[in-house]
């Protein structure tokens, strides 16, 4: 039966509180205590984060372990994470998911929306992750296809009604947010 090492495991918790831009802040409290228990070999942990091209995940999370929870840094990854800009980068533009629990009473549902959205292009990694990210919020909705219902073999001029029914979707958002301000 295979079984995740110490070091696996904690790169999965990494990538999937990330992912999610770490709006549960137990989740960092779950690696901190998986880190404070040890076994964990920080030379594998570095080697296995960069095959797999989320090292900048791992700084973040060791930041923000360090920041929030007074986690040290493990001395051999200090100096790389220091200089890691894109790792600092996304702990700025974690903060406000982490400080604020009700967001929406701080940032109207539009903003608080493309926060998120342009965290998650942020978390993408690499240029053709970027390009696959945004390829994918330019996939056709149900909403898209209740505007105009088309048969299978033209499913691809829902690629075209997209942008504009986006756009009719932001408008009709305004338009309600002002009403009722």
């Amino acid at each position: 039966m295979a079984v995740f090492s110490n070091e696996e495991w904690l790169l999965y918790l990494i990538f999937h509180g990330a992912g999610h831009a770490w709006f549960r802040i137990r989740w960092l409290v779950d690696i901190a205590k998986f880190v404070q228990k040890g076994g964990i070999d920080w030379e594998k942990v570095v080697s296995l984060a960069k095959n797999m091209g989320i090292l900048p995940l791992l700084h973040q999370t060791l930041i923000l372990t360090n920041m929030l929870l007074s986690i040290p840094v493990p001395t051999n990854i200090e100096p790389s994470l220091a200089k890691d800009r894109y790792a600092w980068n996304l702990v700025r533009l974690t903060v406000p998911f982490l400080s604020n629990t009700d967001l929406e009473a701080q940032y109207t549902k539009r903003d608080w929306l493309y926060r998120r959205r342009y965290y998650e292009l942020q978390f993408q990694i690499g240029w053709k992750n970027k390009i696959n990210y945004i390829f994918h919020l330019f996939q056709p909705l149900r909403d898209d296809m209740r505007i105009i219902s088309l048969p299978n073999k033209l499913y691809m001029v829902y690629y075209f009604i997209r942008p504009f029914s986006w756009f009719m979707r932001c408008i009709r958002d305004m338009w309600q947010h002002n009403k009722t301000s």
